[in-house]
Formats: C-alpha cells, structure tokens, sequence
C-alpha cells in the first residue's frame, strides 16, 4: 500500500490521511505504545514467584 500510494491518488476524508504511509506509522505506533503499556502493567501487577505459597511449610 505504501508504494501504491506514491503513485495513485485514494480518495481521502480527512487531511492526516494525505500524509504517505499514514496507516502504515498510526499501526506502529500503536503497536509500540502497546507494547510499552504491558511492560509497564507488567511491573505494577506481577508477584513474586513464591507468592501463592502457603507460609510456613
């Protein structure tokens, strides 16, 4: 699609979708901002790996 879109004209509906590869950098953006929101999800919810251990034994 990005190089399909250095030669034809799509018909667009909003002005950021004139920007070449647009769909291509919005994908990997999100991808990326996911990818850094679970590794921030990860250090806030994870437990030690002994934590369901009953105590004691």
């Amino acid at each position: 699609m990005v190089i399909a879109g250095l030669f034809v004209q799509w018909p667009v509906e909003f002005a950021w979708q004139e920007v070449t590869a647009f769909y291509a950098i919005f994908g990997f953006s999100a991808f990326t901002f996911l990818i850094y929101a679970a590794k921030g999800l990860r250090l806030w919810l994870s437990k030690d790996e002994d934590y369901y251990k009953k105590k004691g034994v």
